[in-house]
């Protein structure tokens, strides 16, 4: 009776290392494919928090804050929705 309880407990053990390993696995490859998308859309919306202008990086998570007038030297491209992200 005890080696069955202790091998149910065993089994029961080795499933959720599983599950958690493959909860473990998914979760990063979601967050490593789409974490420059959320790193962007932060740093878009601490901008318009903090009165700069978003500009837009040349890969996902590369986009950074700077003053309006900084960018339009720059030549870089600008946010085309800034002020609708206003409303």
């Amino acid at each position: 009776m005890q080696d069955k309880l202790i091998k149910s407990d065993i089994n029961q053990l080795l499933k959720d290392v599983v599950f958690i390993t493959i909860f473990a696995v998914l979760f990063f490859f979601i967050v490593g494919k789409f974490g420059g998308y959320l790193s962007d859309y932060i740093t878009k919306k601490s901008c318009t928090a903090i009165d700069e202008q978003y500009i837009v990086g040349k890969t996902p998570g590369s986009g950074t804050c700077t003053a309006l007038l900084e960018a339009k030297k720059s030549g870089q491209p600008l946010n085309p929705y800034m002020f609708l992200d206003q409303l």
